[in-house]
């Protein structure tokens, strides 16, 4: 499942925004603490400590992956390699309205580096509903309740767009069809509203970088 989902999530990303580098690499880098046990984030599963968790693994994931290449990449490449990793759970920042904001990419100027962090989580969303829930097997191992929560993750914190895309994928696996309307018809009672104020507030706090 792991594979298929960095397969997948480059793949998206690509067509959703194109063939940046920083994008591509980010998209292809953006879990990657959970391939270093020693400094990888602790999972939290409590509603309450969840987004703390996702956005302590992103970052994470940046410095990581910030360590490795930091005397391998352009510095300004790098810087927005680690920011569009740092966001891929979070998307672009918004104003107020919930648009987003236009601040151009470091290293070629050529691209609002807000959109290309939307894209990318996006695609995050993309392909964790089809590597982890259509092919992955967590479903049937963790059950019903997990299917509905990581569906009202992926799909709950997805853009309008986002929800077309995945709304139009040909679902194989039955028990994630049958979650997936379900989720659907209860959507109220199973999804709560995102605070994105609050996320954001969550990841200024532990981006210190």
């Amino acid at each position: 499942s792991e594979k298929l989902h960095s397969r997948l999530i480059v793949e998206w990303a690509t067509k959703l925004f194109g063939e940046q580098d920083a994008v591509r690499i980010a998209a292809a880098a953006h879990d990657w603490d959970r391939a270093f046990p020693d400094v990888r984030i602790p999972f939290e599963n409590s509603p309450e400590k969840y987004w703390d968790y996702k956005i302590a693994h992103a970052i994470n994931t940046a410095n990581i992956f910030y360590d490795k290449f930091k005397e391998l990449v352009d510095p300004q490449l790098m810087k927005d390699i680690t920011y569009l990793i740092k966001r891929h759970e979070i998307g672009g920042r918004k104003d107020s309205d919930r648009k987003l904001l236009f601040i151009p990419d470091s290293y070629s100027n050529s691209y609002n580096r807000e959109e290309a962090a939307e894209k990318i989580q996006m695609a995050d969303s993309i392909s964790g509903f089809v590597a982890f829930l259509d092919k992955g097997p967590s479903i049937k191992a963790r059950g019903d309740k997990y299917g509905l929560k990581k569906i009202g993750f992926y799909y709950g914190r997805a853009m309008p767009e986002t929800r077309t895309i995945i709304d139009s994928l040909q679902i194989s696996n039955p028990l994630l069809k049958r979650l997936f309307q379900e989720y659907k018809q209860k959507q109220s009672e199973v999804a709560h509203d995102i605070d994105y104020q609050s996320i954001e507030e969550k990841f200024n706090k532990l981006d210190r970088k």
